[in-house]
Protein backbone atom coordinates (compact mmCIF):
# COMPACT_ATOMS: atom_id res chain seq x y z
CA UNK A 1 0.00 0.00 0.00
CA UNK A 2 1.36 3.75 -1.04
CA UNK A 3 0.37 6.28 1.57
CA UNK A 4 -0.65 9.97 0.07
CA UNK A 5 0.97 12.48 2.26
CA UNK A 6 -1.00 14.84 0.26
CA UNK A 7 -4.21 13.05 1.06
CA UNK A 8 -3.75 12.87 4.73
CA UNK A 9 -2.60 16.55 4.93
CA UNK A 10 -5.84 17.31 3.80
CA UNK A 11 -7.61 14.89 5.72
CA UNK A 12 -5.73 16.74 8.69
CA UNK A 13 -6.73 20.33 7.80
CA UNK A 14 -10.38 18.93 8.00
CA UNK A 15 -10.19 17.41 11.23
CA UNK A 16 -8.97 20.46 12.18
CA UNK A 17 -11.88 22.89 10.87
CA UNK A 18 -14.19 20.00 11.97
CA UNK A 19 -13.09 20.60 15.42
CA UNK A 20 -13.84 24.19 15.38
CA UNK A 21 -17.42 23.28 13.99
CA UNK A 22 -18.94 21.04 16.66
CA UNK A 23 -16.12 18.43 17.18
CA UNK A 24 -17.16 15.57 14.68
CA UNK A 25 -16.29 13.31 12.18
CA UNK A 26 -19.50 14.25 10.20
CA UNK A 27 -18.34 17.73 9.34
CA UNK A 28 -14.92 16.28 8.27
CA UNK A 29 -16.66 13.68 6.24
CA UNK A 30 -18.97 16.47 4.40
CA UNK A 31 -16.05 18.70 4.19
CA UNK A 32 -14.31 15.55 2.02
CA UNK A 33 -16.57 14.71 -0.48
CA UNK A 34 -15.98 17.25 -3.06
CA UNK A 35 -12.17 15.99 -2.67
CA UNK A 36 -13.61 13.68 -5.82
CA UNK A 37 -9.96 13.04 -7.14
CA UNK A 38 -8.03 13.38 -3.90
CA UNK A 39 -7.14 9.31 -2.67
CA UNK A 40 -5.11 8.75 0.55
CA UNK A 41 -3.51 5.45 -0.25
CA UNK A 42 -2.84 3.41 -3.72
CA UNK A 43 -3.61 -0.27 -3.17
CA UNK A 44 -1.92 -2.37 -5.88
CA UNK A 45 -3.44 -5.45 -4.14
CA UNK A 46 -6.89 -4.55 -5.56
CA UNK A 47 -5.79 -3.49 -9.00
CA UNK A 48 -4.37 -0.15 -7.86
CA UNK A 49 -7.10 1.49 -6.78
CA UNK A 50 -6.76 4.70 -5.19
CA UNK A 51 -9.46 5.59 -2.61
CA UNK A 52 -10.46 8.99 -2.31
CA UNK A 53 -10.26 10.53 1.33
CA UNK A 54 -13.91 10.22 2.50
CA UNK A 55 -13.34 6.76 2.59
CA UNK A 56 -10.68 7.19 5.36
CA UNK A 57 -13.07 9.33 7.50
CA UNK A 58 -16.20 7.45 6.67
CA UNK A 59 -14.30 4.15 8.10
CA UNK A 60 -13.42 6.64 10.80
CA UNK A 61 -16.89 7.31 11.50
CA UNK A 62 -18.05 3.93 11.53
CA UNK A 63 -15.34 2.63 14.23
CA UNK A 64 -16.36 5.62 16.23
CA UNK A 65 -19.99 4.68 15.88
CA UNK A 66 -19.15 0.75 16.94
CA UNK A 67 -17.21 1.52 20.21
CA UNK A 68 -19.17 4.02 21.43
CA UNK A 69 -21.30 2.66 25.01
CA UNK A 70 -24.72 1.28 23.83
CA UNK A 71 -23.11 0.95 20.10
CA UNK A 72 -25.93 -1.82 19.53
CA UNK A 73 -28.98 0.34 21.15
CA UNK A 74 -28.37 3.01 19.02
CA UNK A 75 -27.79 1.07 16.09
CA UNK A 76 -31.03 -0.81 16.18
CA UNK A 77 -32.62 2.30 17.45
CA UNK A 78 -31.64 4.04 13.90
CA UNK A 79 -32.56 0.47 12.00
CA UNK A 80 -35.94 0.67 13.52
CA UNK A 81 -36.67 4.14 13.13
CA UNK A 82 -37.51 3.92 9.72
CA UNK A 83 -38.17 1.02 7.56
CA UNK A 84 -35.79 2.49 4.86
CA UNK A 85 -32.81 1.49 6.63
CA UNK A 86 -33.98 -1.74 6.55
CA UNK A 87 -34.13 -2.11 3.02
CA UNK A 88 -31.10 -0.23 2.74
CA UNK A 89 -29.81 -2.86 5.06
CA UNK A 90 -30.71 -5.84 2.63
CA UNK A 91 -29.26 -4.02 -0.21
CA UNK A 92 -26.00 -4.30 0.82
CA UNK A 93 -26.15 -7.78 1.52
CA UNK A 94 -27.99 -8.32 -2.08
CA UNK A 95 -25.73 -6.24 -3.76
CA UNK A 96 -22.16 -8.31 -2.25
CA UNK A 97 -24.13 -11.59 -3.22
CA UNK A 98 -24.84 -10.86 -6.65
CA UNK A 99 -21.21 -9.57 -7.54
CA UNK A 100 -19.89 -13.02 -6.27
CA UNK A 101 -22.60 -14.88 -8.51
CA UNK A 102 -24.04 -13.16 -11.22
CA UNK A 103 -20.74 -13.06 -13.22
CA UNK A 104 -20.17 -16.72 -12.64
CA UNK A 105 -23.84 -17.63 -12.98
CA UNK A 106 -23.99 -15.81 -16.40
CA UNK A 107 -20.33 -16.07 -17.79
CA UNK A 108 -19.82 -15.62 -21.45
CA UNK A 109 -24.06 -15.54 -22.09
CA UNK A 110 -23.60 -11.77 -22.60
CA UNK A 111 -21.12 -8.85 -23.01
CA UNK A 112 -19.72 -6.62 -20.45
CA UNK A 113 -18.02 -2.83 -20.90
CA UNK A 114 -14.69 -3.02 -18.62
CA UNK A 115 -11.81 -0.35 -18.47
CA UNK A 116 -8.51 -1.72 -19.97
CA UNK A 117 -5.77 0.54 -20.38
CA UNK A 118 -7.51 3.61 -20.25
CA UNK A 119 -9.89 2.53 -22.72
CA UNK A 120 -13.50 1.27 -22.58
CA UNK A 121 -13.86 -2.72 -24.09
CA UNK A 122 -16.76 -4.37 -25.05
CA UNK A 123 -15.85 -8.33 -23.36
CA UNK A 124 -17.73 -11.60 -22.84
CA UNK A 125 -18.77 -11.15 -18.99
CA UNK A 126 -16.99 -12.45 -16.44
CA UNK A 127 -15.57 -12.16 -13.04
CA UNK A 128 -12.99 -8.98 -12.87
CA UNK A 129 -11.83 -6.85 -9.78
CA UNK A 130 -14.57 -4.49 -10.16
CA UNK A 131 -16.70 -6.61 -8.97
CA UNK A 132 -14.69 -6.56 -5.32
CA UNK A 133 -13.99 -2.87 -5.50
CA UNK A 134 -17.40 -1.08 -6.65
CA UNK A 135 -19.05 -3.83 -3.88
CA UNK A 136 -17.12 -2.35 -1.66
CA UNK A 137 -17.28 1.55 -1.93
CA UNK A 138 -21.70 0.92 -2.22
CA UNK A 139 -21.17 -1.27 1.04
CA UNK A 140 -19.74 1.57 2.86
CA UNK A 141 -21.81 4.07 1.68
CA UNK A 142 -24.86 1.93 2.87
CA UNK A 143 -22.78 1.43 6.27
CA UNK A 144 -21.90 5.07 6.68
CA UNK A 145 -25.78 5.96 6.05
CA UNK A 146 -26.59 3.81 8.89
CA UNK A 147 -23.42 5.13 11.48
CA UNK A 148 -24.73 8.60 10.40
CA UNK A 149 -28.26 7.91 11.63
CA UNK A 150 -26.96 6.05 14.61
CA UNK A 151 -24.81 8.99 15.70
CA UNK A 152 -28.23 11.40 15.29
CA UNK A 153 -30.23 9.09 17.09
CA UNK A 154 -27.61 9.39 19.67
CA UNK A 155 -26.81 12.74 19.77
CA UNK A 156 -29.77 14.57 18.47
CA UNK A 157 -27.03 17.13 17.30
CA UNK A 158 -28.87 18.17 14.19
CA UNK A 159 -27.16 21.95 14.39
CA UNK A 160 -23.56 20.47 13.68
CA UNK A 161 -25.72 18.63 11.28
CA UNK A 162 -26.48 21.14 9.80
CA UNK A 163 -23.67 23.05 10.01
CA UNK A 164 -21.52 20.47 8.18
CA UNK A 165 -24.04 19.71 5.07
CA UNK A 166 -23.57 23.56 4.74
CA UNK A 167 -19.84 23.03 4.87
CA UNK A 168 -20.13 20.64 2.25
CA UNK A 169 -21.86 22.85 -0.51
CA UNK A 170 -19.19 25.88 0.50
CA UNK A 171 -16.56 23.45 -0.07
CA UNK A 172 -17.82 22.05 -3.55
CA UNK A 173 -18.50 25.69 -4.85
CA UNK A 174 -14.81 27.14 -3.45
CA UNK A 175 -13.35 24.54 -5.35
CA UNK A 176 -15.31 25.01 -8.88
CA UNK A 177 -14.95 28.75 -8.27
CA UNK A 178 -11.18 28.49 -7.45
CA UNK A 179 -10.37 25.96 -10.79
CA UNK A 180 -12.44 28.20 -13.01
CA UNK A 181 -10.73 31.39 -11.84
CA UNK A 182 -6.90 29.96 -11.94
CA UNK A 183 -7.80 28.66 -15.67
CA UNK A 184 -8.87 31.86 -16.67
CA UNK A 185 -5.82 33.92 -15.19
CA UNK A 186 -3.97 31.33 -16.72
CA UNK A 187 -2.91 28.26 -14.66
CA UNK A 188 -4.21 25.56 -16.19
CA UNK A 189 -4.84 23.57 -13.20
CA UNK A 190 -4.27 25.14 -9.87
CA UNK A 191 -5.67 21.94 -8.26
CA UNK A 192 -3.85 19.57 -9.75
CA UNK A 193 -1.36 19.17 -6.93
CA UNK A 194 -5.17 17.39 -4.90
CA UNK A 195 -5.12 15.07 -8.01
CA UNK A 196 -3.76 12.14 -6.38
CA UNK A 197 -6.04 9.32 -7.14
CA UNK A 198 -5.14 7.20 -10.45
CA UNK A 199 -7.84 8.74 -12.81
CA UNK A 200 -7.93 9.64 -16.19
CA UNK A 201 -8.24 13.45 -15.46
CA UNK A 202 -9.87 15.58 -18.02
CA UNK A 203 -9.56 18.83 -16.50
CA UNK A 204 -7.69 21.12 -18.92
CA UNK A 205 -9.99 20.87 -21.42
CA UNK A 206 -12.12 23.86 -23.05
CA UNK A 207 -15.34 23.96 -25.14
CA UNK A 208 -15.75 26.25 -27.70
CA UNK A 209 -13.55 28.85 -25.99
CA UNK A 210 -14.78 28.12 -22.71
CA UNK A 211 -13.01 26.37 -19.95
CA UNK A 212 -14.72 23.18 -18.24
CA UNK A 213 -15.21 23.20 -14.56
CA UNK A 214 -13.82 19.82 -13.09
CA UNK A 215 -13.60 21.53 -9.28
CA UNK A 216 -12.08 18.57 -6.91
CA UNK A 217 -13.01 15.93 -9.46
CA UNK A 218 -11.46 14.35 -12.41
CA UNK A 219 -13.58 15.75 -14.89
CA UNK A 220 -16.40 17.91 -15.89
CA UNK A 221 -19.34 15.52 -15.74
CA UNK A 222 -18.19 14.56 -12.26
CA UNK A 223 -18.30 17.71 -10.67
CA UNK A 224 -21.43 18.32 -12.64
CA UNK A 225 -23.42 15.39 -10.98
CA UNK A 226 -22.21 16.55 -6.96
CA UNK A 227 -23.08 20.12 -7.46
CA UNK A 228 -27.20 19.68 -8.57
CA UNK A 229 -26.95 17.77 -5.07
CA UNK A 230 -25.42 21.11 -3.56
CA UNK A 231 -27.76 23.21 -5.43
CA UNK A 232 -30.59 20.58 -4.82
CA UNK A 233 -29.91 21.07 -0.92
CA UNK A 234 -28.75 24.51 -0.42
CA UNK A 235 -32.12 25.88 -2.53
CA UNK A 236 -34.83 23.60 -0.97
CA UNK A 237 -33.04 24.39 2.45
CA UNK A 238 -33.30 28.32 2.09
CA UNK A 239 -36.66 28.03 0.70
CA UNK A 240 -37.42 25.78 3.80
CA UNK A 241 -36.03 28.29 6.52
CA UNK A 242 -35.19 31.47 4.81
CA UNK A 243 -31.38 30.97 5.71
CA UNK A 244 -28.89 33.84 3.65
CA UNK A 245 -26.07 31.35 4.00
CA UNK A 246 -28.09 28.76 2.10
CA UNK A 247 -29.22 31.07 -0.36
CA UNK A 248 -25.47 32.65 -1.17
CA UNK A 249 -24.23 28.70 -1.35
CA UNK A 250 -27.17 27.77 -3.82
CA UNK A 251 -26.07 30.88 -5.81
CA UNK A 252 -22.20 30.26 -5.76
CA UNK A 253 -23.06 26.69 -6.90
CA UNK A 254 -25.50 27.27 -9.68
CA UNK A 255 -23.78 29.68 -11.03
CA UNK A 256 -20.25 26.99 -11.35
CA UNK A 257 -22.88 24.23 -12.66
CA UNK A 258 -24.00 26.90 -15.47
CA UNK A 259 -20.56 27.83 -16.31
CA UNK A 260 -19.53 23.97 -15.79
CA UNK A 261 -19.76 23.19 -19.92
CA UNK A 262 -20.97 19.79 -18.87
CA UNK A 263 -24.48 18.61 -21.02
CA UNK A 264 -24.95 17.09 -17.65
CA UNK A 265 -25.20 20.57 -15.76
CA UNK A 266 -27.72 21.66 -18.01
CA UNK A 267 -29.81 18.75 -18.63
CA UNK A 268 -29.72 18.78 -14.97
CA UNK A 269 -30.74 22.86 -13.95
CA UNK A 270 -33.48 22.46 -16.61
CA UNK A 271 -35.16 19.24 -14.89
CA UNK A 272 -34.89 20.39 -11.03
CA UNK A 273 -36.44 23.58 -12.15
CA UNK A 274 -39.07 22.32 -13.72
CA UNK A 275 -41.49 21.48 -10.00
CA UNK A 276 -39.79 24.41 -8.71
CA UNK A 277 -41.63 26.73 -11.46
CA UNK A 278 -44.55 24.38 -11.20
CA UNK A 279 -44.59 25.21 -7.11
CA UNK A 280 -44.54 29.07 -8.32
CA UNK A 281 -47.25 28.88 -10.48
CA UNK A 282 -49.55 26.91 -7.91
CA UNK A 283 -49.30 28.78 -5.65
CA UNK A 284 -49.69 32.19 -7.44
CA UNK A 285 -53.34 30.15 -8.40
CA UNK A 286 -54.08 29.91 -4.67
CA UNK A 287 -54.74 33.01 -2.15
CA UNK A 288 -51.48 32.95 -0.64
CA UNK A 289 -48.18 33.36 -2.21
CA UNK A 290 -45.28 33.38 -0.02
CA UNK A 291 -42.49 35.81 0.30
CA UNK A 292 -40.18 33.71 -1.23
CA UNK A 293 -42.53 32.08 -4.09
CA UNK A 294 -42.33 36.14 -4.81
CA UNK A 295 -38.56 36.38 -4.83
CA UNK A 296 -38.48 33.47 -6.76
CA UNK A 297 -40.95 35.11 -9.26
CA UNK A 298 -38.75 37.76 -9.66
CA UNK A 299 -35.25 36.78 -9.76
CA UNK A 300 -36.80 34.46 -12.65
CA UNK A 301 -38.37 38.00 -14.13
CA UNK A 302 -35.28 39.41 -13.86
CA UNK A 303 -32.87 36.95 -15.50
CA UNK A 304 -34.94 36.62 -18.30
CA UNK A 305 -35.15 40.62 -19.24
CA UNK A 306 -31.53 40.41 -18.64
CA UNK A 307 -30.92 37.75 -20.76
CA UNK A 308 -32.74 39.52 -23.87
CA UNK A 309 -31.47 42.59 -23.11
CA UNK A 310 -28.04 41.40 -23.54
CA UNK A 311 -28.89 38.74 -26.35
CA UNK A 312 -30.43 42.09 -28.59
CA UNK A 313 -27.71 44.32 -26.73
CA UNK A 314 -24.89 42.50 -27.84
CA UNK A 315 -25.73 39.91 -30.16
CA UNK A 316 -21.69 38.97 -30.77
CA UNK A 317 -20.36 38.74 -27.06
CA UNK A 318 -23.59 36.38 -26.39
CA UNK A 319 -22.81 34.08 -29.72
CA UNK A 320 -19.91 32.42 -28.39
CA UNK A 321 -22.54 31.29 -25.56
CA UNK A 322 -25.30 30.05 -27.73
CA UNK A 323 -22.69 27.87 -29.84
CA UNK A 324 -20.92 26.55 -27.00
CA UNK A 325 -25.00 25.86 -25.96
CA UNK A 326 -25.60 24.05 -29.11
CA UNK A 327 -22.62 22.06 -29.10
CA UNK A 328 -23.05 20.77 -25.71
CA UNK A 329 -27.03 20.11 -25.59
CA UNK A 330 -28.51 20.51 -28.96
CA UNK A 331 -26.20 18.26 -31.03
CA UNK A 332 -24.58 16.47 -28.16
CA UNK A 333 -26.53 13.44 -29.19
CA UNK A 334 -25.11 13.34 -32.36
CA UNK A 335 -20.99 13.31 -31.01
CA UNK A 336 -19.05 10.22 -31.60
CA UNK A 337 -19.23 10.00 -27.49
CA UNK A 338 -22.96 10.20 -27.12
CA UNK A 339 -23.37 7.53 -30.07
CA UNK A 340 -20.82 5.33 -27.74
CA UNK A 341 -22.86 6.15 -24.29
CA UNK A 342 -25.65 5.21 -25.82
CA UNK A 343 -24.54 2.08 -27.28
CA UNK A 344 -23.20 1.27 -23.98
CA UNK A 345 -27.17 1.60 -21.89
CA UNK A 346 -28.64 -0.31 -24.79
CA UNK A 347 -26.35 -3.14 -24.61
CA UNK A 348 -26.43 -3.27 -20.95
CA UNK A 349 -30.58 -3.15 -20.94
CA UNK A 350 -30.15 -6.41 -23.40
CA UNK A 351 -27.88 -7.66 -20.12
CA UNK A 352 -31.56 -7.73 -18.50
CA UNK A 353 -33.63 -10.12 -20.67
CA UNK A 354 -30.43 -12.18 -21.43
CA UNK A 355 -29.97 -12.49 -17.49
CA UNK A 356 -34.22 -13.43 -16.80
CA UNK A 357 -33.81 -10.16 -14.52
CA UNK A 358 -31.80 -11.11 -12.26
CA UNK A 359 -28.59 -8.48 -13.60
CA UNK A 360 -25.03 -9.06 -14.00
CA UNK A 361 -23.39 -8.01 -10.59
CA UNK A 362 -22.61 -4.22 -9.62
CA UNK A 363 -19.15 -3.78 -10.63
CA UNK A 364 -19.22 -6.08 -14.09
CA UNK A 365 -19.65 -3.23 -16.35
CA UNK A 366 -20.70 0.31 -16.30
CA UNK A 367 -23.32 2.18 -18.37
CA UNK A 368 -23.87 5.69 -18.94
CA UNK A 369 -26.91 6.35 -16.51
CA UNK A 370 -27.63 5.73 -13.30
CA UNK A 371 -30.96 3.87 -13.56
CA UNK A 372 -29.54 1.79 -16.89
CA UNK A 373 -26.47 0.52 -14.39
CA UNK A 374 -28.85 -0.35 -11.32
CA UNK A 375 -31.39 -2.24 -13.80
CA UNK A 376 -28.41 -4.12 -15.86
CA UNK A 377 -26.24 -5.10 -12.94
CA UNK A 378 -28.86 -5.24 -9.72
CA UNK A 379 -31.62 -6.38 -11.81
CA UNK A 380 -35.64 -6.15 -11.23
CA UNK A 381 -35.15 -6.56 -7.48
CA UNK A 382 -32.41 -4.15 -7.12
CA UNK A 383 -34.33 -1.65 -9.02
CA UNK A 384 -37.70 -2.44 -7.04
CA UNK A 385 -35.78 -1.78 -3.50
CA UNK A 386 -35.06 1.80 -4.84
CA UNK A 387 -38.05 2.47 -6.05
CA UNK A 388 -38.81 1.72 -2.49
CA UNK A 389 -36.08 4.02 -1.17
CA UNK A 390 -37.37 7.17 -3.16
CA UNK A 391 -41.11 6.12 -2.13
CA UNK A 392 -39.38 7.01 1.53
CA UNK A 393 -37.71 9.67 0.45
CA UNK A 394 -40.81 11.37 -0.52
CA UNK A 395 -42.59 10.76 2.33
CA UNK A 396 -40.01 12.36 4.71
CA UNK A 397 -41.44 15.70 4.54
CA UNK A 398 -44.94 14.64 5.58
CA UNK A 399 -43.71 12.14 8.27
CA UNK A 400 -41.96 15.59 9.52
CA UNK A 401 -45.03 17.24 9.70
CA UNK A 402 -46.26 14.28 12.01
CA UNK A 403 -43.41 14.07 14.15
CA UNK A 404 -44.24 17.33 15.44
CA UNK A 405 -41.22 19.46 13.41
CA UNK A 406 -42.81 22.59 12.50
CA UNK A 407 -42.66 24.51 8.72
CA UNK A 408 -39.82 26.91 8.65
CA UNK A 409 -37.61 25.39 11.41
CA UNK A 410 -34.04 24.15 10.98
CA UNK A 411 -34.81 20.36 11.53
CA UNK A 412 -37.83 20.93 8.81
CA UNK A 413 -35.21 22.51 6.43
CA UNK A 414 -32.52 19.71 6.61
CA UNK A 415 -35.21 17.17 6.18
CA UNK A 416 -36.51 18.68 2.86
CA UNK A 417 -33.24 19.31 2.17
CA UNK A 418 -31.72 16.03 2.79
CA UNK A 419 -34.22 14.80 0.45
CA UNK A 420 -34.06 17.24 -2.80
CA UNK A 421 -30.05 16.20 -2.29
CA UNK A 422 -30.95 12.45 -2.59
CA UNK A 423 -33.01 13.34 -5.45
CA UNK A 424 -30.45 15.92 -7.27
CA UNK A 425 -27.83 12.73 -7.04
CA UNK A 426 -30.12 10.09 -8.69
CA UNK A 427 -30.56 13.11 -11.04
CA UNK A 428 -27.39 13.68 -12.14
CA UNK A 429 -26.38 10.41 -12.05
CA UNK A 430 -29.16 8.79 -14.27
CA UNK A 431 -27.81 11.13 -16.68
CA UNK A 432 -24.78 10.27 -17.04
CA UNK A 433 -23.26 8.12 -14.12
CA UNK A 434 -21.90 4.54 -15.29
CA UNK A 435 -21.93 2.00 -11.85
CA UNK A 436 -24.74 0.88 -9.88
CA UNK A 437 -23.72 2.85 -6.38
CA UNK A 438 -25.58 6.10 -6.57
CA UNK A 439 -22.77 7.86 -4.16
CA UNK A 440 -22.26 8.24 -0.34
CA UNK A 441 -23.65 11.58 -0.98
CA UNK A 442 -27.16 9.73 -1.96
CA UNK A 443 -27.29 7.53 0.97
CA UNK A 444 -25.69 10.01 3.34
CA UNK A 445 -29.03 12.58 2.77
CA UNK A 446 -31.49 9.64 2.38
CA UNK A 447 -30.42 8.33 6.02
CA UNK A 448 -30.70 11.94 7.57
CA UNK A 449 -34.18 12.54 5.09
CA UNK A 450 -35.99 9.82 6.87
CA UNK A 451 -34.26 9.40 10.51
CA UNK A 452 -34.50 13.21 11.45
CA UNK A 453 -38.39 13.24 11.60
CA UNK A 454 -38.21 9.89 13.60
CA UNK A 455 -36.37 11.38 16.74
CA UNK A 456 -38.28 13.10 19.43
CA UNK A 457 -37.81 16.62 19.94
CA UNK A 458 -39.31 19.20 22.34
CA UNK A 459 -39.91 23.29 21.91
CA UNK A 460 -38.84 25.68 24.71
CA UNK A 461 -40.18 28.62 25.59
CA UNK A 462 -37.68 30.29 23.09
CA UNK A 463 -38.52 28.20 20.43
CA UNK A 464 -35.12 26.00 20.25
CA UNK A 465 -35.36 22.59 19.22
CA UNK A 466 -34.00 20.42 22.52
CA UNK A 467 -33.26 16.78 22.73
CA UNK A 468 -36.09 14.95 23.94
CA UNK A 469 -34.71 11.51 26.12
CA UNK A 470 -36.29 8.39 24.54
CA UNK A 471 -39.39 7.05 26.25
CA UNK A 472 -39.71 10.18 28.20
CA UNK A 473 -43.29 10.59 27.07
CA UNK A 474 -45.18 13.84 26.64
CA UNK A 475 -42.83 16.71 26.16
CA UNK A 476 -42.86 19.68 28.60
CA UNK A 477 -41.88 23.22 29.16
CA UNK A 478 -39.20 23.74 31.08
CA UNK A 479 -39.67 26.87 33.23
Amino acid sequence: MQISLVGFGIIGILLLISRGRGKTLLTALMLSLPFGATSWATLPSLGGSSPQIYTFLALALITTVILRPNAASDIWAALTGHWALFVLLLLAVYAVAGAYLLPRLFQGQTSAFIPIKGAIFEVPLSPVGGNMTQSAYFVLGIVTAIAVAAHLHRTRNWPVLASALLGWCTMNAVLGWVDLLAKMAGIVDLLAPIRTARYAFLTDVMERGFWRISGGFSEASGFAIHTVSCVAYSFAYWRETGSRVAATLCVANASALILSTSTTAYIAVVLISLPVVLSVLHSLAGRYVSKRNIQLLLLGLFGLVLAVSLTVTFPKAVAPVFDMLDTMVLNKSKSASAEERGYWNRRSLDAIVQTAGLGIGIGSSRASSWIVAVASQLGILGLAMFAALLVAVAQAPKRGRLSGIPAGSSPAGLVRGCRAAVMGALLGGSLSAGSADPGIVAFVTLSIAVSLPTIGMALTKRAEWQPRAPFAGRPTTPA
